[in-house]
């Protein structure tokens, strides 16, 4: 599209994988087990290699996969909710998980795991959702307790 301009490109932390990292060398105490975790822990690495998110002018794609490649996208406008979520873990190495509700319909939830300055992020994507809401004149209106 010829608006959509490139802001900001992210991948998710690979200490994310930290478990499936360490297990061969865990496993080699019971050796059968070595070669399915390496297979295991090697695909982990791609995977997340591979996984990105990308914050345009528009829209946020996530493009993820090793083998098959799934490329997604949602609009700012059609976002509803943006939600910050640190598990004990990742806080030991500064990451966050952020999930984003939408109005889309092939991509209701869009969860943006393992990175790093999640409020910085956050506060980007409101500022994007808010100003193109504004600049499209669209109004949410939800309706729960009829």
């Amino acid at each position: 599209m010829k608006n959509n301009k490139l802001i900001k490109t992210i991948k998710p932390s690979h200490f994310m994988n930290i478990v499936w990292y360490l297990s061969p060398a865990l496993t080699f105490v019971f050796p059968p087990l070595v070669f399915p975790t390496l297979i295991i822990a090697w695909y982990k690495f791609f995977d997340t290699e591979n996984w990105k998110y990308t914050f345009l002018e528009r829209t946020i794609e996530e493009r993820r996969g090793v083998f098959s490649v799934t490329q997604e996208e949602v609009q700012y406008f059609r976002i509803k909710s943006v939600m910050i979520e640190e598990p004990l873990w990742m806080r030991f190495f500064g990451l966050c998980i952020i999930n984003i509700i939408t109005s889309e319909q092939f991509k209701p939830r869009l969860t943006i795991y393992a990175v790093n300055d999640g409020e910085q992020l956050k506060e980007l994507i409101s500022d994007m959702t808010y100003q193109w809401r504004l600049k499209m004149n669209i109004r949410d209106h939800d309706i729960y307790n009829v």
